[in-house]
């Protein structure tokens, strides 16, 4: 992918696709794929940083234990919590 430049991709053109893809997930393995291909996109944008967290990260991370293991471990290796999931 990076080969292909997906993180210069169109931001609204991936961003409806990762959704997708993550409500489509049936099991773990694939939400973990679909955070891989977030943090390869690596969206600059705040406005879809924040869609990513409010549909991907947070669901996820409220789907119980193996999800918010997921969702944690895939902030800390970006090292970029969602902006929309930081505490005040």
């Amino acid at each position: 992918m990076r080969a292909l430049n997906f993180a210069d991709a169109d931001h609204d053109k991936v961003t409806g696709p990762l959704i997708t893809a993550h409500k489509s997930a049936t099991n773990d393995e694939q939400r973990r794929r679909v955070l891989k291909l977030w943090q390869t996109f690596s969206p600059a944008t705040e406005s879809v940083r924040k869609r990513l967290a409010e549909d991907i990260w947070l669901p996820l991370a409220e789907s119980g234990a193996t999800g918010l293991r997921a969702a944690l471990d895939s902030s800390d290796s970006s090292r970029q919590r969602p902006a929309a999931c930081a505490t005040s």
